[in-house]
């Protein structure tokens, strides 16, 4: 039987809700990017090492996972986030997600497990993140992976906007998430990704 999720989406839509959308930006360089951040004047707003935990339905294929349950740790805090299956546009993805913030992490996924949820995957990648005018900027890092960068925006115009502020015209971009970039991109295991030595 798949758990249902509507209780857990009425209690995140107490927190915050949001449509995500959003591509990845790869094979760039990241002193480039990061200049010219500075020169656009970004607000730097978190830099560090965060460490993930995915949870999802039993028994079931990570491509016929209905929805998502992730953990996130790190830049000072934790949160839970529900994600729902992601609609792709031209070069850019959206993606319905519920977000609130926990206490104690460790206890919530021995929750989800007890009440029938499984633990996929887990990883850890360095994240710095920058906002500006109505951008969102992630330059993440995985192990064994070259650095790409994250773009979030209202909608997709903006999302080509910002690519074009970054002089990232040209660039491949991708929309269909962080395991198939992994997995068919760079043949690594996205579901357990961690770095040799700990930054806290």
């Amino acid at each position: 039987m798949v758990p249902c999720r509507c209780w857990f989406k009425r209690l995140l839509a107490l927190n915050l809700q949001i449509n995500e959308v959003e591509t990845k930006v790869l094979d760039i360089d990241e002193a480039v990017v990061r200049a010219r951040l500075a020169e656009l004047g970004a607000k730097q707003i978190a830099d560090g090492r965060l460490r993930v935990w995915w949870y999802g339905v039993r028994y079931v294929s990570a491509e016929e996972q209905p929805w998502r349950l992730r953990i996130r740790t790190g830049h000072g805090k934790s949160e839970v986030t529900w994600k729902g299956k992601a609609a792709a546009g031209a070069i850019t993805r959206t993606v319905e997600e519920l977000q609130t913030t926990v206490t104690d992490p460790e206890i919530l996924g021995a929750i989800f497990e007890k009440i029938g949820f499984e633990q996929s995957a887990y990883q850890e990648k360095d994240r710095t993140s920058w906002e500006y005018q109505t951008f969102r900027f992630d330059l993440d890092q995985y192990p064994g992976i070259p650095a790409f960068i994250e773009i979030e925006a209202p909608t997709e115009e903006k999302i080509k906007e910002a690519i074009k502020l970054l002089g990232l015209e040209g660039k491949k971009t991708w929309t269909t998430g962080e395991r198939r970039l992994v997995e068919q991109v760079y043949h690594l295991n996205w579901h357990q990704m961690h770095f040799d030595s700990k930054k806290q």
